[in-house]
């Protein structure tokens, strides 16, 4: 039968020692995953993400990469099973994109890509904003490194679900990106500038300017950086991988 519960999975992973072996419980894990039919997935995806979720905070370098691939693998097949789950891998995928490896923050990055792809794809607003409400509430308790990968994702959703004529909340993002704005981290500065350019293109020329200039009031020299980069207009765009390039 094809039949298999996740959280037994994970007692084997834990009762196993030597990595090599958890390593291959877990690519068995993932093989099971691709061979279930697309129409009995729904019921067990809830506990396979948990499960994930789990392994997304696990120390060997193998194990959380395979893991970060399991959960692209789930969105590309089963993107409207998942989208209603997600949520529970989002926080582990948040704090992925502080890891000291590269491989592993790029990973979770292209993760985040299947995902807002797969919004669009199910044409969901719901979705989306619900992303964007827990990616805004991540940023404001991370280290600036996360920070600044985090407003990386941010503005990689824009991108996704401007460029696929998704509906979603704008507004919501604007309070969170003019504290950015405001950042001591230059870096970050820069960025939540870039995804203000991206909202503005959506909302139309001129639809933030009085928030700004009220909040930049006291900060001449940022104003007039911000509203240069405004003006210029061009959008950062996404690589055929989904990462984000600045113009």
């Amino acid at each position: 039968s094809r039949s298999f519960h996740p959280h037994d999975v994970l007692a084997q992973l834990e009762s196993a020692t030597r990595w090599q072996d958890r390593s291959r419980i877990l690519e068995d894990f993932h093989q099971h995953l691709l061979g279930i039919p697309v129409s009995e997935s729904h019921s067990q995806m809830s506990e396979v993400l948990l499960v994930l979720n789990r392994l997304l905070k696990d120390t060997n370098f193998k194990i959380t990469l395979t893991t970060l691939y399991i959960l692209g693998d789930l969105v590309d097949r089963w993107a409207s099973g998942m989208m209603a789950v997600v949520g529970a891998v989002v926080p582990g995928l948040v704090e992925k994109l502080g890891d000291n490896k590269i491989v592993i923050r790029q990973t979770a990055m292209k993760t985040f890509h299947k995902i807002f792809t797969a919004v669009v794809r199910m044409g969901s607003p719901q979705y989306a904003d619900k992303l964007l409400q827990t990616l805004a509430g991540a940023l404001g308790n991370r280290s600036a490194h996360v920070r600044v990968e985090l407003l990386t994702v941010v503005i990689m959703a824009l991108l996704v679900f401007e460029g696929g004529g998704l509906r979603y909340d704008r507004e919501q993002l604007v309070p969170v990106l003019c504290q950015g704005l405001l950042d001591p981290a230059e870096r970050l500065s820069a960025l939540a500038t870039e995804a203000l350019v991206v909202l503005q293109c959506a909302m139309g020329a001129g639809a933030l300017d009085d928030r700004l200039s009220g909040l930049l009031q006291h900060d001449r020299a940022l104003l007039h950086k911000v509203f240069g980069r405004l003006d210029l207009g061009t959008l950062p765009s996404l690589s055929a991988e989904g990462l984000v390039e600045y113009p």
